[in-house]
């Protein structure tokens, strides 16, 4: 994920003026494998931005006068709806990256990265995982820490429709890191990119909506 971060922080301030409408204008390039098609990336951004827009919160307790976070779920949305460019939401996703450097507490930083990942998949598709983010921000405020940050990511499977998973599935695996936030992504893409016969994510919320496993119990990967 940093090396996402540092493309994103390349771009700051270079997405207005004329010569960014000409890199947008051309819609007919072959996307490339982290891309993908831009039909595809409506469809993750949509979802991403419902995934980010959970932990806003956690950011807006710190900041709560700064717009940009918000603004770059809008913007997800936005292009989601083809109503925006992909140099706009690339600036939008380069604003919510500042936005997490100016703030201090490790939750109102991760919440805002999340932010930024979701209208970022605008630009590409490989940005949509940077949702687990929103989990991270989790682990830093709830008492169960990690649990709670494993559980969001199963709220973000559960609410993957079967089109954002094909989706995915389009996408290379990514390759596996440390740390928390590694995990997190890694669980995340597995239940988004797994075989619908093997979808234990889907199975598991099955069992918790008829009542078959308590509410609070999940399924976490280490």
């Amino acid at each position: 994920m940093h090396s996402l971060d540092q493309s994103l922080r390349k771009s700051e301030g270079a997405n207005s003026g004329r010569a960014q409408l000409a890199k947008d204008r051309p819609r007919t390039k072959t996307p490339g494998a982290l891309t993908l098609s831009e039909n595809d990336r409506r469809i993750l951004a949509l979802w991403a931005a419902d995934c980010a827009e959970r932990t806003l919160p956690l950011f807006l307790a710190e900041a709560p006068d700064d717009p940009r976070p918000r603004e770059a779920i809008e913007g997800a949305r936005a292009f989601a709806r083809d109503e925006i460019r992909i140099g706009v939401a690339r600036a939008l996703a380069a604003s919510a990256h500042a936005a997490a450097r100016e703030v201090s507490s490790p939750a109102a930083i991760a919440a805002a990265r999340a932010t930024g990942h979701a209208v970022a998949t605008a630009h590409m598709a490989s940005h949509a995982p940077g949702v687990a983010y929103g989990a991270l921000a989790l682990s830093h405020v709830e008492p169960e820490g990690e649990k709670a940050a494993h559980d969001e990511i199963l709220w973000q499977l559960d609410h993957a429709s079967a089109e954002v998973k094909a989706v995915m599935r389009k996408l290379p695996p990514r390759k596996e890191g440390k740390g928390l936030l590694a995990r997190l992504v890694q669980q995340l893409q597995s239940g988004l990119t797994s075989a619908p016969e093997h979808d234990y994510f889907t199975q598991d919320s099955m069992e918790r909506r008829s009542g078959k496993r308590p509410p609070n119990t999940s399924r976490t990967l280490s």
